[in-house]
């Protein structure tokens, strides 16, 4: 049973009201956000760089914020990384392999799975890779010849990847800690701009 409000407000009247404040809260707390937001990016990003060797700026700017507006609820904000596996860095993580070893690149140039695998069997077949087991591990190297002055053949060892059971990945990141601050800044101001309602 639907009754209409005769006192201060009609039906209509109240109605137009409760959504005038509806949209002025929505749009007070995009605008906190907004700010507030861009303060926290900035904050994250230069965190991130003290705790990671970063080559491509592309990484760093994954570290954003993202405003959820939808129309029937108030707007929310999520802040962290585009990239999915950043959270092992933030609470740790172990890695098992899907099969009984995973292969792990060695040195700093970064290289693929099949790519690794490719070389691996050319080494092989060129009877330049030695396989060492140590411990739970298995080391693969290149062997390089060299000659010295004197004429003389002389082998190195070059280590291009590591067989590995599991990868245990410790917390580099602790966002939360880093951000609390910059939070209640937020809250604060969101509180200030919902008293004048």
């Amino acid at each position: 049973m639907k009754q209409k409000l005769d006192g201060i407000f009609k039906q209509n009247e109240f109605k137009r009201f409760r959504d005038d404040i509806k949209k002025s809260i929505k749009k007070d707390t995009n605008e906190v956000f907004k700010t507030h937001g861009n303060a926290i990016k900035k904050d994250i990003q230069a965190y991130a760089k003290t705790k990671f060797k970063v080559k491509k700026q592309v990484f760093l700017k994954s570290f954003s914020y993202k405003i959820f507006d939808k129309k029937d609820t108030l707007p929310s904000m999520l802040i962290g990384s585009k990239i999915d596996f950043i959270s092992a860095f933030e609470f740790g993580e172990v890695i098992n392999a899907k099969r009984k070893f995973m292969l792990i690149p060695s040195g700093k140039k970064r290289i693929g799975v099949k790519t690794l695998k490719t070389l691996l069997s050319k080494l092989q077949s060129e009877n330049r890779l030695k396989i060492i087991k140590k411990d739970s591990k298995i080391l693969f190297f290149e062997v390089v010849n060299s000659t010295t002055k004197r004429g003389k053949n002389k082998e190195r060892l070059k280590l291009i990847a590591t067989a590995v059971k599991k990868v245990v990945i410790k917390k580099r990141l602790d966002l939360v800690s880093n951000i609390t601050s910059k939070i209640k800044n937020l809250n604060d101001d969101l509180i200030k701009r919902f008293s004048k309602y």
